[in-house]
Protein backbone atom coordinates (compact mmCIF):
# COMPACT_ATOMS: atom_id res chain seq x y z
CA UNK A 1 0.00 0.00 0.00
CA UNK A 2 1.13 3.54 -0.85
CA UNK A 3 2.54 5.59 2.05
CA UNK A 4 -0.11 8.12 4.07
CA UNK A 5 -2.93 5.13 2.67
CA UNK A 6 -5.75 4.45 4.71
CA UNK A 7 -7.88 1.44 4.06
CA UNK A 8 -11.18 0.57 6.12
CA UNK A 9 -13.38 -2.10 5.96
CA UNK A 10 -15.07 -5.50 6.98
CA UNK A 11 -15.56 -9.12 5.58
CA UNK A 12 -17.83 -11.90 6.49
CA UNK A 13 -19.01 -15.03 5.28
CA UNK A 14 -22.13 -17.08 6.78
CA UNK A 15 -22.55 -20.87 5.42
CA UNK A 16 -25.63 -23.46 6.83
CA UNK A 17 -27.95 -25.92 6.40
CA UNK A 18 -31.32 -25.24 6.06
CA UNK A 19 -31.89 -28.70 6.06
CA UNK A 20 -30.30 -31.82 5.70
CA UNK A 21 -30.63 -31.51 2.07
CA UNK A 22 -30.21 -28.14 1.56
CA UNK A 23 -26.98 -25.66 2.21
CA UNK A 24 -26.18 -21.69 1.66
CA UNK A 25 -23.63 -19.50 1.60
CA UNK A 26 -23.22 -15.90 1.77
CA UNK A 27 -20.15 -13.99 1.86
CA UNK A 28 -20.04 -9.75 1.87
CA UNK A 29 -16.87 -7.58 1.86
CA UNK A 30 -16.22 -4.28 1.67
CA UNK A 31 -13.17 -1.29 1.88
CA UNK A 32 -12.89 2.01 1.55
CA UNK A 33 -9.06 3.26 1.16
CA UNK A 34 -8.10 6.67 0.98
CA UNK A 35 -5.03 8.78 0.21
CA UNK A 36 -3.61 11.36 3.18
CA UNK A 37 -5.55 14.16 1.64
CA UNK A 38 -8.75 12.31 1.31
CA UNK A 39 -8.56 10.99 -2.14
CA UNK A 40 -10.18 7.60 -3.03
CA UNK A 41 -7.15 5.29 -3.48
CA UNK A 42 -6.78 2.17 -5.71
CA UNK A 43 -10.42 2.49 -7.62
CA UNK A 44 -9.19 0.23 -10.57
CA UNK A 45 -10.76 -2.14 -7.63
CA UNK A 46 -14.22 -3.43 -6.15
CA UNK A 47 -15.18 -1.60 -3.48
CA UNK A 48 -17.87 -4.36 -2.80
CA UNK A 49 -18.09 -7.70 -3.95
CA UNK A 50 -20.37 -10.87 -2.74
CA UNK A 51 -21.28 -14.25 -3.33
CA UNK A 52 -24.52 -16.31 -2.64
CA UNK A 53 -24.60 -19.94 -3.12
CA UNK A 54 -26.88 -22.85 -3.10
CA UNK A 55 -27.27 -26.24 -3.27
CA UNK A 56 -29.57 -28.87 -2.71
CA UNK A 57 -29.28 -32.64 -2.52
CA UNK A 58 -31.78 -35.30 -3.70
CA UNK A 59 -30.50 -39.10 -3.31
CA UNK A 60 -27.25 -39.47 -5.82
CA UNK A 61 -28.06 -36.12 -7.62
CA UNK A 62 -26.97 -32.58 -6.33
CA UNK A 63 -27.46 -29.01 -7.78
CA UNK A 64 -26.49 -25.57 -7.21
CA UNK A 65 -26.35 -21.99 -8.45
CA UNK A 66 -25.02 -19.04 -7.54
CA UNK A 67 -24.25 -15.01 -8.00
CA UNK A 68 -21.08 -13.30 -7.56
CA UNK A 69 -21.19 -9.51 -7.26
CA UNK A 70 -18.78 -6.85 -7.81
CA UNK A 71 -19.61 -2.80 -7.48
CA UNK A 72 -18.24 -0.09 -10.20
CA UNK A 73 -14.62 0.31 -10.62
CA UNK A 74 -13.10 2.83 -12.44
CA UNK A 75 -9.65 4.38 -13.21
CA UNK A 76 -8.64 7.79 -14.23
CA UNK A 77 -6.02 7.07 -17.00
CA UNK A 78 -3.95 10.00 -18.88
CA UNK A 79 -6.63 9.00 -21.65
CA UNK A 80 -9.79 9.46 -19.52
CA UNK A 81 -11.47 7.41 -17.03
CA UNK A 82 -11.86 3.40 -17.43
CA UNK A 83 -15.09 2.23 -15.86
CA UNK A 84 -16.58 -1.11 -14.93
CA UNK A 85 -20.31 -0.91 -13.88
CA UNK A 86 -21.53 -3.18 -11.06
CA UNK A 87 -22.50 -6.87 -12.63
CA UNK A 88 -23.79 -9.87 -11.79
CA UNK A 89 -22.42 -13.26 -12.94
CA UNK A 90 -24.59 -16.41 -12.52
CA UNK A 91 -23.28 -20.09 -12.01
CA UNK A 92 -24.62 -23.66 -11.93
CA UNK A 93 -23.81 -26.67 -11.08
CA UNK A 94 -25.05 -30.68 -11.43
CA UNK A 95 -23.70 -33.61 -9.77
CA UNK A 96 -24.26 -36.83 -10.08
CA UNK A 97 -22.44 -40.03 -7.86
CA UNK A 98 -22.92 -42.74 -9.73
CA UNK A 99 -21.58 -44.89 -7.43
CA UNK A 100 -19.31 -44.85 -4.67
CA UNK A 101 -16.25 -44.52 -6.45
CA UNK A 102 -17.69 -42.79 -9.58
CA UNK A 103 -18.95 -39.07 -9.56
CA UNK A 104 -20.01 -36.72 -12.34
CA UNK A 105 -20.54 -33.04 -12.46
CA UNK A 106 -21.18 -30.27 -14.37
CA UNK A 107 -20.15 -26.74 -14.05
CA UNK A 108 -21.41 -24.14 -16.04
CA UNK A 109 -20.09 -20.13 -15.52
CA UNK A 110 -21.21 -16.99 -16.37
CA UNK A 111 -24.77 -18.42 -17.56
CA UNK A 112 -26.38 -15.44 -18.95
CA UNK A 113 -22.99 -14.64 -21.01
CA UNK A 114 -22.11 -11.36 -19.38
CA UNK A 115 -19.38 -9.20 -21.30
CA UNK A 116 -17.81 -7.54 -18.14
CA UNK A 117 -14.05 -6.49 -17.32
CA UNK A 118 -12.49 -8.73 -14.64
CA UNK A 119 -10.11 -5.98 -13.98
CA UNK A 120 -9.24 -2.10 -15.08
CA UNK A 121 -5.88 -0.70 -15.09
CA UNK A 122 -3.80 -3.26 -13.37
CA UNK A 123 -0.33 -4.26 -12.88
CA UNK A 124 0.55 -0.86 -13.20
CA UNK A 125 -0.50 0.19 -16.89
CA UNK A 126 -2.58 3.18 -17.66
CA UNK A 127 -5.19 1.81 -19.89
CA UNK A 128 -5.15 -1.97 -19.79
CA UNK A 129 -8.13 -3.62 -19.69
CA UNK A 130 -8.73 -7.50 -19.12
CA UNK A 131 -12.27 -8.70 -20.51
CA UNK A 132 -13.77 -11.36 -17.54
CA UNK A 133 -14.29 -14.98 -18.42
CA UNK A 134 -17.35 -15.74 -21.12
CA UNK A 135 -19.85 -18.11 -20.50
CA UNK A 136 -17.75 -21.82 -20.05
CA UNK A 137 -18.69 -25.47 -18.88
CA UNK A 138 -16.81 -28.00 -17.32
CA UNK A 139 -17.41 -31.50 -17.17
CA UNK A 140 -15.84 -33.25 -14.99
CA UNK A 141 -16.05 -37.35 -14.04
CA UNK A 142 -14.14 -38.13 -10.82
CA UNK A 143 -12.38 -41.87 -10.00
CA UNK A 144 -11.89 -42.45 -6.24
CA UNK A 145 -10.60 -45.47 -4.58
Amino acid sequence: MAEGVTSKGFEFDIAGAITEAWSINFGLANFEAKEANGDKYATHVSRTTANLFTKYKLNSLSFGAGLNYKSKQENKTKYGTITQDAYIIANAMANYKINKNLNLQLNVNNIFDKDYYSGIGENGSDNSMVYGTPRNATLTLQYSF
